[in-house]
């Protein structure tokens, strides 16, 4: 878990949700921890303020089975194929406990978040944020330009996700993700 104690704030950056563009904010507010996708929360922290980073489930999925194809030489496999042969093995991430399902962690969290960070949005839902708004500055507008507003996951770059799926397919993310649409307000017909 990404957390300051000095203000209170934990920060949830599951796997494909543009962590490594808000570990630079993190960083310029001296986060005692950057673990990225680590769950695990500090002692006594109930009383944080809760941020978490969420995608739009069905380009999370493309976006991580991208990564495994990367990494481990999928070139064989195609997305559809990978989602049904893998979906309920995809608990874990490099061998460290990662929720692929953002909502079963948030949910069992004893509160909701107070802040949620939609990739999509992600420029305009961080700067809705108290502790960003109270502390812009010149450095900190210099991390939003390099890392933000740059960022390769924003809806406005690219729809190469949509092509991988159909009818089929999206019904059977939706009915497996189906919170996590609900909780962070996706569209079910996102895809098209």
């Amino acid at each position: 878990m990404n957390y300051s104690h000095k203000n209170k704030i934990l920060w949830f950056t599951p796997i494909r949700t543009a962590s490594r563009a808000c570990v630079p904010i993190m960083e310029y507010f001296n986060f005692d921890s950057t673990k990225y996708h680590d769950e695990n929360f500090p002692k006594d922290s109930d009383d944080y303020v809760l941020i978490t980073n969420v995608h739009n489930p069905y380009k999370r999925l493309v976006s991580i089975f991208k990564m495994f194809e990367e990494q481990k030489n999928l070139s064989n496999v195609s997305f559809h194929d990978w989602i049904h042969t893998n979906l309920k093995n995809l608990n874990k991430h490099n061998q460290n406990p990662h929720q692929l399902w953002i909502s079963k962690f948030i949910l069992s969290f004893k509160k909701k978040p107070d802040y949620i960070v939609r990739v999509e949005n992600i420029e305009e839902d961080l700067l809705k944020i108290k502790f960003i708004q109270e502390n812009m500055s010149k450095e900190l507008k210099k991390i939003f330009s390099e890392n933000i507003k740059t960022n390769q996951y924003r809806e406005d770059n690219f729809d190469y996700w949509k092509k991988e799926y159909d009818e089929s397919l999206s019904n059977y993310i939706f009915d497996n993700f189906r919170n996590d649409f609900e909780l962070f307000g996706y569209d079910k017909n996102s895809w098209k």
